[in-house]
């Protein structure tokens, strides 16, 4: 959830419209103050935080191009664009610009949201705009009517009782004005709990969204790695099959040459070689050979 001081956005909210991380921003900042010798360059809130309007996000999303595109230090690029009168209007200061809503990163949901803060805001500032108008008229007319009352005692003796009722209903009126001022202020507090409320559930709805859409990104990165892996597959067994047809064709090519015709002469002629070479069975002695010692 975006959170602005007086239309300003803080360190965190301006480095995610920038897209740099806070870090960076407080380098890119320091730099600034230094190079312009203004170490005031950007509002700060009583606790000394730095708030950055529209004006100084223009600069600094202008920053970061600039060393995207040519990849020289930030200190270099910062003084040559203090020196450049194209970049002046970025140096100048504008206590009044407000960061617009384009320049905050948010879904539909977020910007409901945020339009709701807008209009509780808007009623809080009628509410204290009457509350304060309504106690003016009342201390002025309550400054009004006491000497009348002080005077009206002293000359009208004889209607003390009466100017003494008055007085009472005017201190009745008085106090019942306050306690409408104490109901008014107690309401503002409320509608200040229900702007916090609604700025955490904001805050949820901004992290839920961001975790869906890198959940998402997971999903689809995985997706890619399958397709890739089958078109890897696909690839090897399409090759293949082209090697085999391409074998075929050649065992068939090779099929009528004279070449395949002495290759398969050959191994017919070896193969009965082998078989002639193959050892006869050794006859065993007969009765007379084994009895008179001859072979």
């Amino acid at each position: 959830m975006t959170e602005t001081f007086q239309g300003r956005l803080f360190p965190k909210e301006a480095a995610e419209a920038i897209g740099i991380a806070p870090t960076t921003l407080r380098k890119y900042s320091q730099i600034i103050e230094e190079s312009t010798s203004d170490e005031n360059f950007f509002e700060r809130t009583d606790q000394n935080v730095r708030t950055y309007n529209h004006q100084n996000i223009l600069l600094f999303q202008e920053i970061k191009k600039l060393s995207d595109d040519t990849k020289k230090p930030i200190k270099n690029i910062i003084e040559k664009m203090i020196d450049d009168e194209k970049y002046a209007s970025y140096f100048e200061k504008d206590t009044q610009a407000i960061v617009p809503k384009e320049a905050i990163s948010a879904n539909p949901s977020t910007q409901e949201l945020l339009a709701i803060i807008d209009q509780q805001s808007k009623k809080i500032d009628q509410l204290i705009q009457v509350m304060t108008a309504f106690t003016m008229d009342v201390r002025k007319e309550f400054q009004e009517v006491k000497p009348m009352i002080q005077q009206s005692q002293h000359l009208i003796s004889d209607n003390s009782e009466q100017t003494m009722a008055e007085t009472k209903q005017l201190q009745e009126n008085v106090a019942t004005i306050q306690k409408e001022t104490h109901l008014l202020k107690e309401q503002q507090e409320k509608m200040i709990e229900q702007q916090k409320r609604l700025e955490e559930e904001t805050k949820k709805q901004a992290d839920l969204a961001k975790k869906a859409e890198e959940a998402r990104q997971k999903v689809e990165a995985e997706r890619k790695e399958l397709e890739q892996m089958k078109a890897d597959w696909e690839a090897k067994k399409a090759k293949e099959k082209e090697e085999q047809e391409q074998i075929a064709a050649e065992k068939k090519a090779l099929g009528n040459s004279p070449f395949e015709t002495q290759s398969t002469t050959a191994e017919t002629t070896k193969t009965e070689e082998t078989k002639t070479e193959e050892p006869k069975e050794e006859k065993k002695p007969g009765f007379f050979q084994r009895l008179f010692g001859k072979k």
